[in-house]
């Protein structure tokens, strides 16, 4: 039941920062620039979506193509945040054993 709830959890972090980097994308897309509040969405989506905007990044840096709608950027996103949040869980289990 711990996986399921923090699979559920990631899952829908994931769907949330995808949704608002699609909708700042399509929208600036149709404005043909940024406004105030896209930028801000955009913000929120990358800061959601941290290990795929990573990935992005460091495609970039080394000169390759960079899609932010790619299969492979749900990977890295899934397996990132299932890391990020063992590792909190572990180091918060065993700050509880020093305790105690």
């Amino acid at each position: 039941m711990y996986w399921v709830k923090h699979f559920s959890f990631i899952f829908l972090i994931s769907i949330v920062g995808y949704l608002l980097i699609l909708d700042a994308g399509m929208s600036s897309d149709h404005a043909g620039y940024m406004t105030w509040y896209q930028k801000i969405e955009l913000g929120l989506g990358c800061l959601l979506w941290w290990p795929a905007s990573l990935f992005v990044g460091l495609k970039t840096l080394l000169g390759y193509y960079a899609s932010m709608l790619g299969i492979e950027l749900w990977l890295f996103q899934i397996v990132g945040n299932s890391l990020l949040i063992s590792y909190m869980v572990h180091r918060k289990h065993n700050k509880q054993i020093n305790r105690d």
